[in-house]
């Protein structure tokens, strides 16, 4: 049993994964290191600590993190709402705290958005791709056959969540 959660593990070790894992916790650990919130954030009293209205955002991040993660399909779906709702979170805070670091944060996950995306599954699955009358004409074939289909588009991100489980689902 432990194999198997060994292959599944590397799924997670990606550069994707390191970089999210970063952003998501770059508020938390900026504003609770005095020795970088310092050179961050200016504050009046000179202490560096989540205000009420920062625990706020953060408890509510933890609401919606809960939330979504009711929908997730498999672990990575989950991780990946967590990254999606952090940053998101992220960004309000910085720009809550200091407009222009909330600018250059907002242009940081911009641009590891797009130039690092989110890696796609390539494990192994027996799966027939149809297109046009191909699938009718197969239907057509064997009767007593069962299949399962997935109406699969690329772009969508449910889909995309999807593949590994239809793919393991294949194997059987």
């Amino acid at each position: 049993m432990l194999i198997p959660q060994l292959k599944e593990a590397k799924n997670v070790f990606t550069l994707y994964h390191l970089l999210n894992t970063v952003l998501s916790v770059t508020f938390l650990s900026t504003k609770g290191i005095p020795e970088i919130c310092q050179w961050f954030f200016v504050s009046e009293d000179g202490e560096c600590a989540l205000d009420s209205r920062e625990r706020e955002i953060l408890i509510f991040l933890a609401v919606i993190i809960a939330w979504k993660g009711r929908k997730a399909t498999n672990y990575l779906h989950y991780i990946n709402n967590i990254f999606l709702f952090s940053k998101i979170a992220n960004i309000a805070l910085f720009l809550r705290a200091d407009a222009f670091i909330g600018v250059i944060y907002l242009l940081i996950v911009v641009v590891v958005t797009v130039l690092v995306p989110e890696p796609i599954y390539s494990g192994p699955e027996k799966i027939t791709y149809f297109q046009g009358v191909e699938l009718f004409d197969e239907l057509n074939k064997d009767r007593k056959s069962i299949f399962i289909i997935q109406f699969y588009t690329t772009w969508s991100p449910e889909c995309k969540h999807a593949t590994p489980v239809f793919a393991q689902l294949s194997e059987r």
